[in-house]
Parts: structure tokens; C-alpha cells; sequence
């Protein structure tokens, strides 16, 4: 059975009121500053992290950074900064729903309290959860194992 993680980013409010001026979405804040506020974690290895060059490296920072130049493209922006901006598991919910930041880029899991708070993006990162046995061994069968 394939269980899919939760999101390893997720996108805050785009379309929902975020800070600057009142009734403000994101989109339009972004288009208007020409930046974008990506919060990222500095050791979840290898999702988002800082690299040797001190800056943020990992999978989750290559989706956003894809998703800056979707942004960009779709904004019809020349030019779109991209302002980076740690973040930690207790402050990152409410960085994103304060628009403190624009996207967060890392291990977020999905849950309904916090679908409540802020957006997410499609999920991204399946897993599959196995259990390894020699196929000797009496629990290698799926009911001597009792499950």
C-alpha cells in the first residue's frame, strides 16, 4: 500500500489575504514587491537545508524554486527575486498565515487543523512502508506475523 507523506512545501494563502495591504493576496503582493518570501528549514537533510556556501540546498528548494519561476511566468515579472528566510517548526505555520513568508519549503505534514491555517500544494512524496525478513525467517509471512 503506497501512503503518501504530506507535503514537503506548501504554498500559503496565494490566493487569501496575506500581510501588506488589507484584502492583499499574495499573488498580488509578490507581483508588486517583485519578491518572493520563501521560507525554508536549515537541517532537514535531504529536503531543505544550508549548503557549504551557506545557503539553502535539498529537494524541497529545487520544487520551490520551480515553482518561483512558474510564479514568475505566470505574473508576466522580467525579474523575480527570490528572498530566502529561515524558519523553524514552531514559528513556520505562522510565518505562512501572517504572510510573513510566501511558501515554505520543507517537511510539512497535511493535517486538517492545519488545512484550516494555510494551503497546500499537491503531495509530491510517496512512501511505501515495508518490512524486510529473511524468507526463512516464520514472520516473512504475512499471517505467522500476526498481521
Amino acid at each position: 500500500m503506497v501512503r503518501w507523506l504530506s507535503v514537503l512545501f506548501f504554498l500559503g494563502c496565494l490566493t487569501s489575504p496575506a500581510s501588506g495591504e488589507p484584502g492583499q493576496g499574495t499573488l498580488e503582493k509578490i507581483k508588486s514587491a517583485k519578491v518572493i518570501t520563501m521560507g525554508y528549514r536549515e537541517a532537514s537533510l535531504p529536503f531543505s537545508y544550508v549548503g557549504d556556501d551557506k545557503k539553502p540546498v535539498g529537494y524541497a528548494i529545487d520544487l520551490c524554486t520551480r515553482v518561483a519561476a512558474g510564479i514568475q511566468q505566470q505574473l508576466a515579472l522580467n525579474d523575480l527575486q527570490i528572498k530566502w528566510m529561515p524558519v523553524t517548526p514552531e514559528n513556520r505555520m505562522a510565518m505562512v498565515a501572517n504572510g510573513t513568508i510566501d511558501i515554505e519549503c520543507g517537511t510539512t505534514t497535511n493535517t486538517l487543523s492545519r488545512q484550516e491555517q494555510v494551503d497546500f500544494s499537491h503531495h509530491h512524496q510517496p512512501l511505501r512502508h515495508r518490512r524486510q525478513a529473511r524468507r526463512c525467517d516464520p514472520r516473512y509471512h504475512h499471517r505467522e506475523s500476526g498481521g
